[in-house]
């Protein structure tokens, strides 16, 4: 009789811990967590999105340059990073990926009604020192033309 209550409790722990490896989330990477989307009791599906993650890595600015000066660009120039309306640069970087192709232009437009059709080259810029911006801090990058 023994045998079979432990036999019986066994299997339960089993399927509860298998129920348990259900409800939990696991990062693809090490990171920050930025954002939980599902709401507390809320049903969720595979393959959705369920946090905003940053990686733990060096920061990568992600900016836009006009196609104007877009065929100047080189893997390697070095910037200038300033925060928006601040002449002060916060952070130098040097540009580490640069798109093939030109895109519409995203951030910072005038406005809806623009006259000029303007597109831009996407490029990434890895910062040389650490510093104090935030995760999504919008910043200017003076890039040093050759």
């Amino acid at each position: 009789m023994q045998e079979s209550q432990l036999r019986e409790i066994v299997s339960q722990k089993n399927m509860r811990s298998e129920e348990l490896s259900r409800t939990s989330l696991r990062a693809p990477m090490d990171g920050i967590v930025l954002d939980v989307l599902p709401k507390k009791g809320e049903a969720v599906n595979r393959y959705e999105t369920y946090m905003m993650l940053a990686p733990d890595a060096p920061l990568i600015v992600q900016a836009e340059i006009d196609e104007m000066f877009s065929n100047r660009l080189a893997l390697g120039q070095s910037c200038e990073i300033r925060v928006a309306g601040n002449p002060q640069p916060v952070a130098q970087g040097k540009i580490l990926s640069i798109s093939p192709d030109l895109k519409k232009k995203s951030l910072f437009s005038d406005s809806g009604q623009d006259l000029q059709d303007r597109r831009v080259r996407e490029i990434e810029i890895s910062i040389d020192k650490d510093t104090n911006l935030l995760i999504d801090t919008k910043v200017e990058c003076m890039i040093h033309l050759n």
